[in-house]
């Protein structure tokens, strides 16, 4: 039988890739995933991972810092063997100072003896009546021991901008997925033989700002575990797979074959007339709601306005929809080819070196010129022109 889980293995990354119905990583995220996008991915396997900016630099930063715990280099060294060239020179400043306050607090996970780092536990999660056994498996980025032999500690590290606090890392459900897997698994049994039960204790790596030490009760990993089981069954009897639009909407790989992508206008129209027709109680719900939509309006308006500039500045005046297209002269403050301008202009340039559009006005009606004409001839920047075709 067909599993809607490949090789029936379950990992945090397809839970959050499925994201909707109901089901949510963290506390408080809200969907962050997609079925459709999840379909697309890991059962019909036409589309490969699409990988956001935060998550490039994320796996970035996380190859640094295993590099500096693997091969003992320095924080230039390791980001310069780790770098994405996709990633800005900002970012590499901004990663060069994480790598740096890691350092600064003492290196990665101090006084703690690595016994493994990127290491794969695969644990069985249950028995399913109809698709049989169900695994769960997860990278953990660090494993170590301290002082004490019968404490166990994972890492996992966090490039988030932001600080977290105690409590949200006590509800951090990846944590929970990994001291489960630790616990009475194969992997305990052979680094650790002879211990039994030690205590697994998380540690939140988060590189901009401090580590944070967390220990989860029996009850809390056994709740995550009956979660995980539950999120299982769902996904493998899903049978529609609709489309959810998410955070990371922008990124995907098929939103311009994705229905609810294309129908955010009237996605868009409906929240508007919900806001506009509901009493401030009910109104209040969907306000993030109607942020998230509009961010993603505007995202699908820039894209599509620059795919038309970039065909018509390529292939000269289109037709498309019921619209002319063309380039015409922009005024804008700032003109970008100084060197033409300088041309046109001859030694008036330098008298005029802190000009505006009035002076410019000014100076083509002194040389006889209309504003259009004049600035056809130093236009390095054309604004689309749209008309209603007739």
């Amino acid at each position: 039988m067909k599993s809607n889980i490949p090789f029936k293995t379950l990992s945090n990354s397809q839970i959050t890739k499925f994201g909707s119905g109901g089901l949510e990583l963290v506390i408080g995220e809200g969907h962050a995933g997609c079925p459709k996008l999840y379909k697309a991915q890991y059962i019909d396997k036409t589309v490969p991972e699409s990988i956001s900016y935060p998550l490039s630099f994320g796996v970035m930063m996380h190859d640094a810092l295993y590099l500096l715990e693997k091969e003992d280099l320095t924080p230039e060294d390791a980001l310069k063997k780790a770098w994405d060239p996709k990633l800005t020179q900002k970012d590499f400043a901004e990663a060069l100072d994480d790598l740096r306050n890691v350092i600064e607090r003492g290196g990665v996970l101090p006084n703690l003896h690595t016994i493994n780092v990127e290491q794969r536990i695969k644990k069985l999660l249950y028995v399913d009546e109809e698709y049989g056994e169900i695994y769960y498996q997860g990278i953990l980025d660090w494993i170590g021991i301290g002082e004490q032999e019968d404490v166990l500690y994972f890492a996992d590290y966090k490039t988030d901008r932001a600080p977290w606090s105690q409590q949200d890392a006590q509800n951090w459900v990846q944590g929970k997925s990994y001291a489960w897997l630790l616990q009475d698994s194969e992997y305990m049994e052979k680094e650790l033989p002879g211990v039994d039960n030690p205590i697994i204790v998380g540690l939140v790596e988060l590189t901009k700002f401090y580590t944070l030490q967390v220990a989860y009760t029996q009850e809390e990993i056994e709740a995550w575990r009956s979660w995980a089981e539950a999120t299982a069954r769902k996904i493998l009897r899903e049978t529609e797979f609709e489309p959810k639009l998410n955070k990371g909407c922008n990124w995907c790989p098929i939103k311009n074959d994705c229905e609810a992508w294309l129908g955010l206008p009237e996605h868009g129209n409906t929240l508007l007339e919900k806001l506009n027709n509901t009493p401030l109680e009910e109104r209040i719900d969907l306000i993030d709601e109607a942020k998230e939509t509009k961010r993603k309006l505007d995202k699908l308006i820039k894209d599509t306005e620059e795919e038309v500039y970039e065909r018509v500045a390529s292939q000269g005046a289109q037709q498309i929809g019921k619209y002319n297209f063309s380039l015409e002269s922009s005024l804008s403050s700032k003109v970008v080819d100084l060197p033409k301008l300088h041309d046109s202009m001859g030694d008036k340039f330098y008298e005029m070196c802190n000009f505006t559009i009035t002076n410019l006005k000014k100076w083509a009606k002194d040389n006889s010129l209309s504003i259009d004409e004049y600035i056809a001839q130093i236009e390095s920047n054309p604004r689309l022109k749209k008309e209603l075709r007739k």
